[in-house]
């Protein structure tokens, strides 16, 4: 392949990367949360695999920043905002034990 063509081939793959976690920004919050929960297990399942792991770590780490900033502004514009999914119920048996 020609440097234009890399180029080309480089310039895409950003792009699309882009329009991907543009999209975080339109899903609503419960399937956010279960975009990022599957690129955790993607993240645990890829130990043999040191650099799809760290991808996969970063995108979950993406989607997980965007959820908790969605929450904060629905609390913050007085919405009601419950959390769904596996996250929320492991964080509810700890935020339990914590009240022992």
């Amino acid at each position: 392949m020609s440097d234009e063509d890399d180029y080309d081939i480089g310039e895409r793959a950003v792009h699309e990367i882009q329009a991907f976690l543009l999209k975080a920004q339109s899903l609503p919050i419960g399937q956010t949360e279960k975009i990022a929960e599957e690129f955790r297990v993607d993240e645990m399942l890829a130990k043999s695999t040191p650099h799809r792991r760290k991808v996969y770590d970063a995108i979950a780490d993406y989607f997980e920043h965007v959820a908790k900033e969605r929450h904060k502004k629905a609390r913050d514009a007085g919405d009601e905002d419950k959390e769904h999914g596996i996250g929320g119920a492991v964080k509810a048996i700890i935020d339990n034990f914590d009240d022992d």
